[in-house]
């Protein structure tokens, strides 16, 4: 799975995260580590922001803005409506879609 910005695009197979950045005159692949917290099993764009997926978990992570080539160790949080682990996380609308394996938790960076 893959989504992109600014020439950059992220990709996840249950193991690891790859950012390809394209757009320039020698297009790089890089497999993230640093910083990455578990397995990403899937990955979505949201509000500049790359928000990954960790397998078997109910944690996700999130890039710096406009960058998945850095990811900070305290950018993470947990789906909490459920005890049910992550399945994918999705970006529609705004809103951030977890996907859990009996549930679904919406959220919104959006102030009120």
């Amino acid at each position: 799975m893959k989504h992109n910005n600014n020439g950059q695009h992220a990709i996840v197979d249950g193991q690891n995260l790859y950012i390809c950045t394209t757009g320039t005159l020698t297009p790089a692949l890089s497999t993230i580590t640093t910083n990455i917290l578990g397995r990403p099993n899937s990955v979505c764009f949201l509000n500049q922001y790359f928000i990954i997926g960790l397998l078997d978990t109910q944690q996700f992570q999130w890039s710096a803005l406009n960058d998945g080539t850095v990811w900070g160790a305290l950018d993470f949080d947990f789906a909490t409506n459920s005890p049910d682990s992550l399945v994918a996380v999705e970006a529609q609308n705004g809103y951030l879609y977890l996907l859990g394996t009996d549930t679904t938790e919406v959220w919104s960076n959006n102030p009120t």
